[in-house]
C-alpha cells in the first residue's frame, strides 16, 4: 500500500496519541540515560546557571532552534521525501526518509560540532522522524527535541558569557 500524503504509517490507522503511547514514554526516557552515560563517560558537566545569566541563548538552544529544525526535518522534509519515494514504489519508504532526512540533519550540525557528536545526532535525529511518522504529526518530536536539548545544554554546556 503506497504511503499516505501526511505521512503517517498507514492510511488505514489512526495515529497513536502521543500522550498515551508507551513507546514515545520510553523515548523520554532514555534522554536522561543518555545524559548519565556522557558524565560517566567523562563528558564535563557545565555550569546549569548559565541559563538564567543568558535566557536568550537557552531560549534559542532549547525552543526556538528545535522548532525551527522540526519544521524544516520533520515537518517538511521527511514528508516530502516519504511521499516521493512512495510514489516511485520504494519499499519502506517511510524508513528511508527518515534516514536520509536524520543524515542531513546530522551533516549540518557537523557545521557547530565535531564530527563525532554530530554523527551522534542521528539517533535521536532517528527517534524525532520515528514519532513524527507514528504520530502523524510535529507535536511529539518537537517535544522530544526540546526536552532532550533542555537536558543536553543544561548539564553539559558552558558557554562562553560576556558580562
Amino acid at each position: 500500500m503506497a504511503e499516505p500524503q501526511d505521512g503517517g504509517s498507514d492510511p488505514d490507522e489512526r495515529p497513536v496519541r502521543w500522550q498515551r503511547d508507551g513507546q514515545f514514554a520510553l523515548a523520554w526516557a532514555a534522554a536522561p540515560l543518555a545524559w548519565w552515560a556522557l558524565a560517566c563517560a567523562g563528558v564535563p558537566l557545565g555550569d546549569a546557571g548559565w541559563a538564567l545569566r543568558a535566557p536568550w541563548l537557552f531560549g534559542w538552544l532549547v525552543l526556538l532552534s528545535p522548532l525551527l529544525e522540526e519544521w524544516v526535518f520533520r515537518g517538511w522534509m521527511q514528508p516530502g521525501l516519504t511521499r516521493r519515494m512512495a510514489r516511485v514504489g520504494w519499499p519502506a519508504a517511510a524508513w528511508w526518509a527518515n534516514l536520509a532526512t536524520s543524515l542531513v540533519f546530522a551533516g549540518l550540525h557537523a557545521v557547530h560540532h565535531p564530527p563525532a557528536w554530530a554523527a551522534a545526532v542521528i539517533v535521536p535525529s532517528l527517534v524525532f522522524g520515528y514519532f513524527r511518522q507514528r504520530h502523524g504529526h510535529l507535536g511529539s518530536p518537537v517535544a522530544l527535541h526540546v526536552g532532550y536539548n533542555a537536558g543536553y545544554f543544561l548539564l553539559f554546556l558552558q558557554p562562553a558569557l560576556h558580562n
